[in-house]
């Protein structure tokens, strides 16, 4: 994940990084305290991450047992769906746009934040509903992965494509 993001952005994304991280520990089988939240996400906000935490707590979205920082259903779902914009936007910039590997973590960081529901499903659906990322993690799956559904509407078309009184907007003009 890449911290100038998490520096330079709303508490919002503060908060889905701290989920993040603890989705992807959890799924290591880590156990994450607030020192090794600190640790693994290097640069944070201003006040540090245990004001963050605690916001995660009053959401009903973090618990804290016993010093270790755990997922509640509710903070599980969230950091499920911010883990697959994450793989998902990784999967599109690494084999799609061929952005290296090094660049696609730092890319991803910021685009997870901003995918609604609906892209996030067309992005997945245009893949191919692909299982794990490029670093070989699993994808959680999506609704739109229960269907496969493989339908995603064309963005661009030629204007000789377009029927007589069909509209459009001209994006492009290439020769």
């Amino acid at each position: 994940m890449n911290m100038d993001v998490v520096a330079s952005r709303p508490a919002s994304v503060a908060r889905e990084e701290v989920l993040e991280e603890l989705w992807t520990a959890a799924e290591a089988g880590r156990a994450c305290t607030l020192a090794e939240l600190s640790r693994t996400i290097h640069a944070g906000p201003s006040e540090g991450w245990g004001g963050v935490v605690q916001d995660l707590v009053e959401r009903g979205q973090v618990e804290i047992n016993e010093g270790v920082l755990l997922l509640t259903v509710e903070g599980n779902l969230e950091a499920r769906d911010m883990v697959r914009r994450h793989r998902l936007a990784e999967t599109l910039f690494h084999q799609v746009l061929e952005i290296p590997m090094a660049e696609t973590e730092t890319e991803a960081c910021t685009l997870e934040h901003v995918l609604t529901p609906q892209v996030t499903a067309a992005v997945c659906s245009f893949l191919g509903h692909p299982p794990l990322c490029p670093h070989n993690r699993p994808i959680p799956p999506g609704d739109c992965c229960s269907t496969l559904d493989r339908h995603v509407a064309t963005l661009i078309c030629r204007l000789i494509d377009l029927s007589a009184g069909e509209r459009g907007r001209v994006v492009l003009i290439a020769p």
